[in-house]
């Protein structure tokens, strides 16, 4: 009986039917947090060498600096092939537990 009371009469204001539009709310700053980390991160990838590793990261992350370039583009710039930048990308979102940005296919 005290189950069924508690079921009945207390509700978590998260679990709310109601968009009081702090879901939404929430949902913009995490998209807006998301847009400025990345900026970040490719600033920071800005300053990097280049190397199969930074790219790899660039491209596992979505970085700024891949917009208009390909993995072949970057390779043959970088004297290696594709398959190598490409292993560095998978490598990086596999070992963080990130989906494949869009720069990569989605089957990791």
């Amino acid at each position: 009986m005290q189950q069924d009371l508690a079921d009945t009469h207390w509700r978590h204001p998260y679990d709310d039917d109601e968009d009081d539009g702090f879901q939404s709310s929430v949902g913009e700053i995490i998209r807006e947090f998301g847009k400025k980390a990345i900026l970040l991160i490719s600033r920071i990838l800005d300053e990097m060498p280049d190397t199969p590793e930074k790219w790899g990261v660039a491209f596992a992350v979505g970085a700024t600096c891949c917009i208009g370039r390909s993995m072949s583009e970057i390779a043959a710039m970088l004297g290696v092939t594709r398959a190598l930048i490409s292993h560095r990308a998978v490598e990086f979102c596999r070992r963080y537990e990130l989906p494949p940005s869009p720069y990569m296919k989605a089957n990791l």
